[in-house]
């Protein structure tokens, strides 16, 4: 069967949600302070590096999210992608309502990151510290692209990854290559 740019523009919503969860995607949080000095983070499925010179990243999130528009307004913004044992850390920045401040990282070890201060997981795999470079709308979503100011790897195990409407984890870690 071959596959045309018709078929592709006539996919219905549900077929493409049903398709799209067969791919595995990373699990981070990202986080940046509203104009009114609150920390908001969020979990995101979507980071990907977009270019290593210059260093840049991306990351989509839905709508008009209080974190998005902590981000637009500040600036700038932190990225950790969580390790296999942070699901708990996943939920807890992907609950609808959630508490818009530090308190909320309460029990998460963390770090901050050395050009900006904002929270980083400490026991996660990896972090992104940015600045944001460009906004854009991406459909029901708005795609953001932020130039790495700071960046390094954590704990080294396992990432923690999502697909098909679940957590899951590569069986090989990063130790073990």
């Amino acid at each position: 069967m071959t596959l045309s740019f018709r078929n592709l523009l006539n996919t219905p919503t549900a077929s493409l949600r049903g398709t799209a969860r067969a791919v595995p995607s990373s699990v981070s949080i990202v986080s940046s302070n509203s104009v009114d000095g609150e920390l908001c983070t969020v979990t995101v499925s979507s980071l990907t590096t977009a270019s290593l010179e210059p260093p840049l990243v991306v990351f989509y999130l839905k709508g008009m999210s209080r974190t998005l528009c902590a981000i637009r307004g500040s600036g700038v913004f932190a990225v950790t992608a969580l390790a296999a044992h942070q699901e708990s850390v996943a939920l807890r920045f992907s609950a609808p309502g959630r508490p818009r401040s530090l308190r909320f990282w309460k029990g998460i070890p963390s770090l901050h990151a050395p050009v900006t201060g904002l929270p980083i997981a400490a026991e996660g795999v990896a972090y992104f510290e940015c600045r944001l470079a460009s906004c854009f709308e991406a459909g029901d979503h708005q795609g953001l692209l932020g130039q790495v100011l700071s960046c390094g790897g954590l704990e080294g195990s396992a990432p923690l990854l999502h697909v098909d409407s679940e957590f899951t984890t590569v069986r090989d870690t990063v130790a073990d290559r």
